[in-house]
C-alpha cells in the first residue's frame, strides 16, 4: 500500500497513520486497520526525508563546487537572477533564522555568492569552465576522428589483402603468375 493509501484508510478509521506520527514502534489499531507492518512503516519514513545536499553533490566537471549548481541557477546567469537565488536561500538557511547555526545549505550558499558577485573570480571561474567544456568537446570529436581513421586503415589493410590473395588466385589460374618458376628463378641468381 502506499503512503496516500495508508493515510487515507487511517484518515477514514480517525485515526493518525503510523508514518505520520513519527513512531513506528509500537503496534496501533492504526496498522491494524492500514495493513502495513513497522519495516514497510520506517520505509515510508524514511522516502519522505529528503538528506542534505554535500559539497559532493555540486561539483562540476573539475571537481570544484559550481556555484551555480548551489544556487540551483542555470549557467552564465545574471546578477539579479543570482541575488534571487541567494535571497530564497537566505529566508530558509541564514543563521539568524537557525538559533545562529550555520548549515552546511548556508556555508556553500555563502561561497556561490561571493564567487558569481565577485567579478574577477567569475571570469576566472566561467572561462576555466568554458575552456574545459571546449577542450572535452574537441577531445571527444578528436578520438571519434581517430577511432574512425583507425577502423577505415583496418578495414583497407584487410580489403587490400583480400584483393591480394583473389588477383595471385586469378594470376595463378591463368598461368601469368608461377609461383614455383619465380622461386627456382631466385634459387639460380
Amino acid at each position: 500500500a502506499s503512503a496516500g493509501a495508508v493515510r487515507r484508510r487511517a484518515a477514514a478509521s480517525g485515526q493518525q497513520p503510523a508514518a505520520a506520527s513519527g513512531g513506528c514502534s509500537e503496534a496501533s489499531s492504526a496498522d491494524a486497520v492500514s495493513g502495513v507492518s513497522a519495516p514497510s512503516c520506517v520505509a515510508v519514513m524514511l522516502r519522505s526525508k529528503a538528506l542534505p545536499r554535500t559539497p559532493f553533490d555540486v561539483l562540476d566537471d573539475a571537481r570544484k563546487m559550481d556555484p551555480y549548481e548551489i544556487l540551483k541557477i542555470p549557467f552564465l546567469a545574471g546578477k539579479v537572477r543570482i541575488r534571487k537565488a541567494y535571497t530564497d536561500l537566505c529566508r530558509v538557511e541564514h543563521p539568524d533564522k537557525n538559533n545562529g547555526y550555520e548549515s552546511l545549505e548556508w556555508q556553500m550558499g555563502e561561497y556561490a555568492h561571493t564567487l558569481l558577485l565577485d567579478p574577477e573570480s567569475r571570469a576566472r571561474y566561467d572561462s576555466s569552465r568554458i575552456a574545459r567544456n571546449f577542450l572535452s568537446a574537441t577531445e571527444g570529436l578528436f578520438a571519434f576522428g581517430f577511432a574512425v581513421a583507425q577502423s577505415f586503415g583496418s578495414f583497407m589493410a584487410d580489403a587490400s589483402e583480400v584483393a591480394s590473395k583473389q588477383v595471385t588466385e586469378v594470376a595463378q589460374q591463368l598461368g601469368i603468375f608461377d609461383a614455383a618458376r619465380l622461386l627456382m628463378r631466385d634459387r639460380e641468381q
